[in-house]
C-alpha cells in the first residue's frame, strides 16, 4: 500500500515536470513565430511603400530580424527601468533607421521619411484614442 503511495506521487511529480517543460516550450516557439511573423510583416511593408528590390528585401529583413533580437535580449536587461527601456529602444529604432536607409535610393528615403512620419502619427492618435477612453 505504502509502495503504491508512492509510485502514484512520482509519477505526478514527474507528469507535473514534462507538462511544465512543454509548456515553456511551446511559449518559447510561439514567440519565435510571432517575432518571424512581425518581422515579415514589416519587411512586406516596406517593400510594398518603398519598392524595395529583391537584394534590398534580404538586407532589410536581416536588419529588421536582428533589432528583433536586439530588442528581445534589452527587454530582459531594462526590467523595472521603463526609462533606460525607452531610451534604449529609440537607440535601436534609430540604427535600425540608419542600416536601413544606407541601402536605399535617394527617392526611397523620401518615401522612407514620409513611411515613418505618417506611422508616427498614426501612433500619436491612436495613443490619444485611447487616453480619452481611459481618463488616469
Amino acid at each position: 500500500m505504502k509502495i503504491n503511495h508512492i509510485f502514484i506521487i512520482s509519477l505526478t511529480v514527474i507528469l507535473a515536470v514534462i507538462f511544465t517543460a512543454s509548456t515553456v516550450n511551446a511559449q518559447t516557439k510561439r514567440e519565435r513565430l510571432e517575432s518571424k511573423q512581425r518581422i515579415d510583416q514589416m519587411v512586406n511593408t516596406l517593400k510594398k511603400e518603398l519598392s524595395l528590390s529583391k537584394e534590398q528585401v534580404a538586407k532589410v529583413k536581416e536588419i529588421v530580424a536582428e533589432n528583433f533580437k536586439n530588442t528581445e535580449n534589452a527587454r530582459e536587461s531594462f526590467e523595472g527601468d521603463r526609462e533606460a527601456r525607452m531610451k534604449s529602444r529609440m537607440e535601436r529604432t534609430q540604427a535600425m533607421d540608419k542600416k536601413i536607409e544606407s541601402i536605399l535610393t535617394k527617392d526611397q528615403k523620401t518615401k522612407y521619411e514620409q513611411y515613418k512620419k505618417d506611422r508616427m502619427q498614426r501612433f500619436q492618435q491612436g495613443r490619444s484614442r485611447s487616453n480619452d477612453s481611459n481618463p488616469r
